[in-house]
């Protein structure tokens, strides 16, 4: 069995710099529409007045169903839209296969209502040679939010964004996903070959689905998107290359591997575990451990060298 993990420097040393722009609560929405014009966006997105969009301008927080609507609409991180902490987009992590395994399959359930999936669902997988990044958007969700006069309803569509290891298993059921769906036309799949920064952007939140992917209406993808006919053939030189980096990885664990080194860093991530009452599942554990071994051998640095905060970035990407 191998331990598929990826380590980036900067999830060890602090999150992406927050942009000056984003200081304020305008900033912030104009920060999410990119290119997208405030006016028509409140219309035809939030469906709300020209009076709402002007008190939005000011930097006046509206009430809370406008909030769920943007984050609705554009999978945004209404932490992040309140108070600028954090990052801008949601993106759900995996620290193992196994684990991103089950995020694709809980967003094949959400397709299916009554065993039919429901079409017009697209499916977007990125990657830049080293990591898988799918997303999706479902058309035509409903919900109703209230404000002072009267209900609204509001059809709109809903995006998700998962990320982990990627290896064998998931790359099976994609391609079973791609034949039920992509075959028959009930969904459509696009694929997007990106740079390694365009990748860590995404999958840090920096970059939203809507602008990168395109809304499927005016707004077109700032991303490269080519229509996926063969899934299993797209996505084998990526599963190839991870595939013979975990082997890579294993043998230099093999040939290299402190027992002493590796005992010390068990024991400084149990010990801040235990100060925060963390539990992390098994796998997690190890995924955890085994990226933090390797940041000490390439750093040359002792476990104990490692501050919390440096731990609290690289454990809240892992887990």
């Amino acid at each position: 069995m191998y331990f598929y993990y990826y380590y980036y420097d900067y999830y060890l040393y602090g999150s992406l710099p927050q942009r000056a722009d984003c200081i304020t609560f305008f900033g912030r929405i104009s920060y999410i529409l990119g290119d997208r014009k405030l006016y028509p966006w409140c219309e035809r997105k939030l469906h709300v007045s020209k009076g709402v969009a002007e008190t939005i301008k000011r930097n006046v927080i509206p009430g809370p169903g406008i909030l769920l609507s943007i984050d609705a609409q554009e999978c945004v991180n209404i932490s992040w839209l309140l108070t600028g902490e954090g990052a801008p987009f949601r993106v759900t992590h995996a620290a193992s296969e196994s684990g991103f395994q089950k995020l694709f399959s809980r967003l094949v359930d959400a397709a299916t209502e009554e065993g039919s999936d429901k079409k017009g669902q697209k499916y977007f997988l990125c990657h830049d040679n080293k990591q898988l990044l799918v997303a999706v958007s479902q058309p035509d969700v409903e919900y109703t939010y209230t404000t002072r006069k009267d209900k609204v309803d509001v059809k709109y569509t809903k995006w998700s964004m998962i990320h982990g290891p990627f290896g064998k298993h998931l790359y099976d059921d994609i391609v079973e996903q791609f034949s039920r769906t992509g075959s028959s036309g009930i969904s459509e799949w696009f694929l997007s070959k990106t740079s390694h920064e365009n990748m860590n952007s995404l999958i840090s939140g920096y970059i939203g689905p809507v602008v990168y992917f395109g809304d499927g209406d005016k707004l077109e993808p700032s991303a490269t998107l080519e229509r996926i006919t063969d899934v299993a053939s797209d996505l084998s030189p990526l599963l190839k290359t991870v595939h013979q980096r975990a082997q890579s990885n294993k043998a230099a664990l093999d040939n290299q591997l402190s027992p002493d080194l590796l005992a010390s860093v068990v024991s400084h991530v149990d010990s801040y575990w235990s100060r925060q009452n963390i539990t992390p599942e098994h796998a997690e554990r190890w995924a955890a451990y085994c990226g933090i071994y390797t940041h000490c051998v390439r750093k040359k640095l002792a476990p104990n060298e490692i501050s919390d905060s440096v731990l609290e970035n690289f454990l809240e990407f892992m887990l």
